[in-house]
Order: C-alpha cells, then structure tokens, then sequence
C-alpha cells in the first residue's frame, strides 16, 4: 500500500498520498524556500557535489514544475519534476524522477522500459538531444519532435517501442519513431526553457533508496547516451537518497 505523509502548514495539515503526493509538496511548498540547502545534499554520477559551493545570492529566474508531460506510449515520458533557475545568470535545468519504494537497481528490473528509472532517464536525454539537434518532422501541418533512425537503433534493443513486431507501430512514417507534437506546453518549455540552456546544463535528478550513489557502482545499468561515454555525460546525472524528499519540513 502507498504510504501517506503528512504535512502542517500553520493550521492546514497537507495529506500526501503516495509518491505522486509527497513529490507536488516539496516542489511546491518546501523547495522554492529552500532550493539551495537541496541543491547542496546532491550528488553526481562520479560522486561530487556539483552546487556544494552554490549560493542563495546567485540564484535568480527560480520556476518550478510539479509534473511534465512528454507522451507516454510513443514520446518521451513523463518527468515528476523539474527545476529552471540561474547561477549569476547562466541558466540551468534539472529534471526529476523519484522512484519511492525501490532502489535503482530493483527500478531496472522493471518490466517496461518506459517505467524503469534507466529507461525514464534515458527518454528524457533523447528528447533534450534530440531538440537541441533540430530534429523536427511536418505531418499533416503540425510540427514534431521526431527520434532519428540512428537514435532508434541505438536504443531498439531493450526499447519495446522498437520491438521487431510491435503491436499498432507504424513500420514507416512519422508512427514508425517515438515522437513528441511541438505546440502548447510542450513547446513552451522546450522553446522558453531547454533552449536557453546548452546540452550540458541539463541535470537529470534521481531519487531512490538506494544507501548510496548508484551511479558510481560500476555494475548499475547507468543511462546510455547516444554518442557520449559515461565520462563525458556523468556529471548531468545526478542523485539524492529518497529521505531528504520523505523527511522535508513542514512549514
């Protein structure tokens, strides 16, 4: 069963059900008074604290989103959360996912990809990547964000989406490729947000049970990113243990 958590704020008490619950609390009651002592606690996939020396001073242009939409069958999936805000005006932008009752590795052993933190971790780079490198398509005059052949290749072997026989798939056409439609929020954030940030600016946060950093153990199934090493990109992910999101103060 979910766990619910409760949370008091002057006289209302917050019932947080769930996952889902205790996440829309902090991003939207604890972090926007506290988003450096956060940033402070996380670690990379080497194991450093990139904002250990971040100051509240710095920090301007804070927007917060409790929840992102990216296409659940055939996008990009659906972030819990995510971060914008600048550091003595360069812009930076941190996706989240939050995996509350596993660790990593037991995430990885999911049975979707689209559900696993490996696979959402990996959805969410292929889109930024993917819109930084221009790869648009026009289908019925709508425009959309469309995954590469190269791309799909890539990730074909455990992406169910590129399954030999998938079921409803187009084998041709903009349906034959995982996709994102280019209007509305969607646009807004990839246009207003993503943009204004480089490739490497992008953090993609974690949280699990894990004891420890799971991206430092060699053996973790650690996120694949097409035309990069685990070197190159280790930096951009980054993880927190579940109890500074569960433990977060009431207010």
């Amino acid at each position: 069963m979910a766990k619910l958590y409760s949370k008091t704020v002057g006289k209302t008490t917050f019932a947080c059900y769930s996952e889902r619950g205790i996440v829309g609390y902090f991003m939207l009651r604890v972090l926007p008074n506290d988003l450096v002592g956060f940033l402070h606690k996380i670690e990379d996939g080497a194991g450093a604290k990139p904002f250990a020396s971040l100051q509240a001073e710095s920090i301007s242009d804070l927007t917060i989103f409790s929840e992102l939409v990216f296409g659940s069958k055939y996008g990009f999936g659906n972030p819990d959360g995510a971060v914008f805000f600048k550091v003595d005006g360069q812009p930076c932008l941190c996706f989240y996912e939050a995996k509350f009752n596993e660790t990593y590795r037991q995430s990885c052993n999911g049975n979707s990809y689209n559900s696993t933190i490996q696979g959402q971790l990996e959805l969410k780079w292929r889109l930024l990547n993917l819109f930084h490198q221009g790869s648009f398509q026009i289908d019925k005059d709508k425009k959309y964000v469309v995954e590469t052949q190269a791309f799909a290749d890539y990730y074909a072997s455990d992406d169910r989406f590129y399954s030999p026989n998938p079921k409803k798939r187009p084998a041709t056409g903009l349906g034959a490729f995982r996709h994102l439609h280019f209007k509305g929020g969607v646009k807004t954030i990839l246009d207003t947000y993503v943009s204004e940030c480089g490739p490497d600016q992008v953090f993609f946060l974690i949280s699990t049970n894990d004891g420890n950093n799971p991206f430092t153990d060699s053996t973790t199934k650690r996120p694949r990113c097409f035309g990069k090493t685990w070197d190159e990109v280790k930096r951009q992910f980054c993880w927190i243990n579940n109890a500074a999101i569960e433990d977060c103060p009431s207010l």
